[in-house]
């Protein structure tokens, strides 16, 4: 009987590994070696779970979103939405925020809070007519561990005029509609009683 050389052990050692890699391959579960994806989690909220789930698309997250909001549609959202853009918009520029600081989350709170108490110390005011939305429109969406989470770009017109101290009209024009362009960012506990709230505000030129 012939002794086997080195070098075909070599080569048994090898094709036992090619024929194991191909045997894994043809019996892991479908997307075994792709990279793990987690979730789109909430900016400054606390996840309530590690979990990986499978990401949503934008008429899921949506369905997923009216389902734990208890919405007939997303166009009811919609509406509760605008009002409180509006409730907060009036409360900015009036300097009024308290009342409304549970429909803030804490940065936006603060960055608010900030802008009109500096505002107070140059003495400035603002004079400001809201005259409705021309467009509202949901660029994002999710729901993951319970939590619910929309970006929204609002389309609106307003007049609005800054005045100083002595009450000359330093930025805006109190005798022109103006048309404004905003995304906020909305967010939601749907295992709480809260509401929604806004964590995020961003004006487009």
């Amino acid at each position: 009987m012939n002794q086997l050389s080195f070098l075909d052990y070599l080569m048994l050692t090898l094709v036992a590994i090619v024929w194991w890699r191909f045997f894994y391959l043809a019996h892991s579960p479908p997307g075994a070696e792709a990279d793990t994806i987690e979730p789109a989690g909430l900016a400054g909220s606390e996840a309530g779970g590690t979990s990986a789930e499978p990401v949503q698309s934008l008429d899921d997250a949506l369905d997923s979103i009216c389902l734990a909001g208890r919405y007939d549609d997303i166009g009811a959202f919609l509406t509760e939405a605008q009002g409180i853009y509006e409730t907060i918009a009036t409360g900015f520029a009036t300097g009024e925020m308290a009342p409304h600081a549970g429909l803030v989350g804490e940065d936006v709170r603060e960055s608010f809070e900030a802008a009109i108490a500096s505002r107070n110390e140059r003495g400035e005011s603002i004079e400001r007519t809201f005259i409705g939305f021309t467009a509202t429109d949901i660029l994002a969406a999710g729901m993951s561990n319970g939590y619910g989470w929309l970006d929204i770009r609002f389309e609106t017109e307003a007049v609005t005029a800054v005045h100083d101290r002595a009450g000359s009209v330093i930025a805006g024009d109190p005798h022109r509609v103006l048309a404004h362009s905003e995304i906020w960012s909305f967010e939601r506990d749907f295992r709480t009683k809260t509401g929604w709230l806004v964590t995020a505000t961003h004006n487009q030129a």
